[in-house]
């Protein structure tokens, strides 16, 4: 695999978990206390910037609540949010 397409693979990946992540209505943050994942890796991984393990995929994953190949498929159909309690209902209403 060519370096450039590691790196467009990485992009897709990160954009991935961006959107999962405003889907499911978490800031940066929300998604940190989730995964226990640091915040700024988090945004490098969103961006692309850095290469990301398996462990943190399986992490992310578990913290947006969806199996990891959800993570993975790029153009997939997002999940329900009905089952979904992130930080709790109640917070994830107050934020828009």
């Amino acid at each position: 695999m060519k370096a450039s397409e590691f790196s467009a693979e990485l992009l897709k990946l990160g954009k991935r978990i961006k959107q999962l992540r405003k889907h499911r209505k978490l800031r940066l943050l929300d998604l940190e206390i989730l995964s226990k994942i640091n915040d700024s890796d988090i945004s490098r991984y969103e961006q692309g910037k850095e290469n990301i393990e398996f462990q943190t995929i399986f992490k992310l994953a578990k913290a947006l609540d969806v199996e990891v190949k959800v993570l993975l498929d790029y153009d997939g159909p997002l999940p329900d949010n009905i089952d979904f309690k992130g930080l709790g209902k109640k917070e994830n209403r107050k934020r828009k």
